[in-house]
């Protein structure tokens, strides 16, 4: 998890809540990436699936909005909400259960935080959503039928926000993303709402992918010690003009 370390004065440091951690797994196991296909169209999202306990996780809001369904984050409680038709799914990160539909759900595996993004088991999309899923071992495959598939997830300015503030897992903030590079690299400024209008900016982020269609991933804060503030702009500045090295 983000700590941001440059200081907010007066009534904004009062107003920010307390940093609490999310359960999170760098790696899910070791085993290859599981690809995921909807109505036999392959997909490609922030986070492959995967298979972690012995059990397949996949990335909730990149399915949930390719079917048609909303999500949301809610940092305060530290759970993740998706809802499609009236049906609704409540996951707290980390817990073996979900609610669905108002009623508690044990899952053999619970929710996790892979590399930032927010990863369900795969039962809870089709028990969930009322879709056909299916996991082919043999072809490492997790395949999905439905009738209301809306193509591919959410703009990739909304998967860095969301990236950006799961990382940080603090309510109250807002996140403007800057395309550095097309569908490569992104620069992300972090500021805080406050009852008196929009705080200074209290950190920023870059992030990006190793090459196109690898997962977003955070790359460098602003306030971190891996680069200088002065390393930092240079970086944006390369990242502008296509210099990737």
């Amino acid at each position: 998890m983000k700590q941001l370390k440059k200081k907010i004065v007066g009534s904004v440091t009062a107003g920010l809540l307390a940093i609490i951690a999310v359960p999170t797994i760098a790696d899910a196991d070791s085993s290859p990436h599981i690809g995921v296909a909807i109505n036999d169209e392959t997909q490609t999202y922030d986070e492959p699936a995967v298979v972690h306990d012995g059990r397949t996780l996949v990335p909730m809001r990149g399915i949930f909005e390719s079917l048609g369904a909303s999500v949301t984050w809610d940092s305060a409680n530290h759970q993740v909400a998706g809802e499609k038709d009236g049906r609704e799914i409540v996951l707290p990160v980390g817990q073996n259960s979900a609610v669905i539909n108002g009623e508690t759900v044990k899952l053999d595996v619970g929710s996790q935080i892979i590399n930032g993004r927010t990863m369900v088991p795969l039962r809870v999309v089709g028990d969930a959503l009322g879709v056909n899923v299916n996991y082919v071992p043999e072809a490492s495959l997790v395949e999905i039928e439905s009738d209301t598939y809306h193509g591919s997830p959410m703009d990739p300015r909304d998967r860095v926000a969301d990236l950006v503030a799961e990382e940080i897992d603090q309510p109250d903030h807002y996140f403007e993303v800057e395309e550095l590079y097309p569908e490569i690299f992104y620069l992300v400024e972090v500021r805080v709402n406050t009852d008196y209008g929009l705080a200074p900016v209290v950190d920023r982020a870059i992030v990006g992918r190793s090459y196109e269609h690898q997962p977003l991933k955070i790359r460098h804060w602003l306030f971190d010690d891996d680069l200088t503030q002065q390393e930092f702009y240079d970086y944006v500045d390369r990242l502008r003009q296509g210099i990737f090295g």
